[in-house]
């Protein structure tokens, strides 16, 4: 039997901290990698360019081509010759073990399973704290947290496409269901985790950020929790990077802290309150 051909699908903008981490994370586990640039101006094309490798396939559209990343999503998609689709943001780097525990189900049991759902550390701060399991909002497999859907079987699931604006946007099928809500559909938890740095800088100043749709919301001030000492970072951290890349090492700031210290416990209530409202208790 042939192996499933994995197609991993990248669209970045100005996300020069984490993006070459990302695109390093998963290349030595996927067959083929699309990479649209939106029009980045603190040099993460020329980051991702500098990792030289056949899978890699580049695309540039300055000022985003008039795409928002929903269609952005589906155009990739519909220049995706594959059978399981993978996507990794420029804001998610995978451990080793988290991504080849996904690649070895994919090419050992993939044809007879719909999607991955994957678990994630949202990282606040630093690479060394993550945000509280109260934080994560996603509903997948029955479960309420840090979850996502990473990779869909092309070939199994009819019709697969993008919807939906940027912060509601989910992978449907044919007949306009989400993927994890399909009857009957067959999945794997995948329960190593990956990094995700949403909630972090993700350019190299607050400007380049704030030019990116959205992304000023999405930086977060909290203490989060401590990662545990034995937890091993992705091997792509210890590699040499380029020169202009920032250390992924860095801590977070004495002003950081002050912030997210009186922050924190008014975002830890809110949260509890708005799940107590929506239980109806």
């Amino acid at each position: 039997m042939t192996s499933p051909k994995i197609v991993a699908h990248m669209a970045v903008e100005n996300e020069i901290r984490w993006a070459w981490f990302a695109l390093r994370s998963v290349l030595d586990y996927v067959d083929e990698i699309l990479i649209w640039d939106l029009g980045s101006t603190d040099g993460t094309a020329e980051v991702l360019k500098s990792v030289s490798d056949p899978k890699i396939r580049f695309h540039s559209h300055p000022g985003g081509g008039g795409l928002n990343l929903t269609d952005t999503r589906q155009r990739m998609l519909a220049q995706t010759r594959g059978d399981w689709l993978f996507l990794v943001d420029g804001d998610e780097i995978w451990p080793s073990q988290a991504i080849s525990h996904s690649s070895s189900a994919i090419r050992s049991q993939g044809q007879n399973l719909d999607y991955l759902v994957h678990t994630y550390y949202n990282l606040v701060g630093d690479i060394y704290h993550y945000q509280e399991p109260g934080g994560g909002r996603y509903h997948l497999a029955g479960k309420t947290g840090h979850y996502t859907v990473r990779a869909v079987n092309l070939k199994r699931v009819p019709g697969v496409h993008f919807a939906r604006p940027h912060g509601q946007q989910g992978i449907f099928d044919a007949s306009d269901t989400l993927i994890q809500d399909r009857p009957g559909a067959a999945y794997l938890d995948i329960p190593e985790r990956y990094l995700h740095t949403t909630h972090l800088r993700r350019s190299l100043d607050v400007t380049s950020d704030a030019s990116v749709h959205k992304r000023t919301q999405k930086f977060k001030y909290e203490l989060g929790l401590p990662l545990l000492d034995n937890f091993i970072y992705p091997a792509c951290f210890y590699f040499p990077r380029p020169v202009n890349l920032p250390s992924p090492w860095e801590h977070r700031t004495l002003p950081y802290v002050l912030n997210a210290a009186w922050q924190t416990p008014v975002k830890f209530l809110h949260r509890r309150l708005v799940t107590s409202a929506r239980s109806g208790y």
